[in-house]
């Protein structure tokens, strides 16, 4: 199970890196003067944000944080649950896939309950 949690921590790591990318090619639009460029680079910023805003939630509450310990939202700025909701099935099921093929070779166990991920041996 480590290794899928690496790999989704190296996807958000990697995610963070592009919306960085993203915002130094903005900035130089800006001081060249381009500003549909710039504008063009701000919508995906956005969309990258959100993107890694919901899927950080969706991470952190499956390793068995609560939504106090993640972040404290404004009012005008609550998270999407839908899309928190759907992170978290598409992660439980990488997750299950991982442990369904590691099962056979280790005997390890699979418990996904109440927003929560263990594993243990049998």
């Amino acid at each position: 199970m480590n290794n899928v949690y690496k790999e989704i921590k190296e996807e958000q790591k990697s995610l963070g890196n592009e919306i960085k990318n993203l915002k130094e090619v903005r900035s130089t639009s800006f001081r060249t003067l381009n500003f549909e460029n710039a504008c063009k680079f701000q919508i995906r910023i956005l969309k990258f944000q959100k993107t890694f805003r919901h899927k950080h939630i969706a991470r952190c509450e499956l390793m068995g944080r609560t939504r106090e310990q993640i972040e404290t939202p404004s009012k005008n700025n609550l998270p999407n649950e839908t899309l928190i909701t759907q992170y978290k099935q598409e992660y439980v099921k990488r997750i299950e896939e991982y442990e369904a093929l590691r099962a056979d070779e280790t005997g390890s166990k699979f418990i996904a309950d109440s927003g929560a991920v263990w594993s243990f041996n049998r």
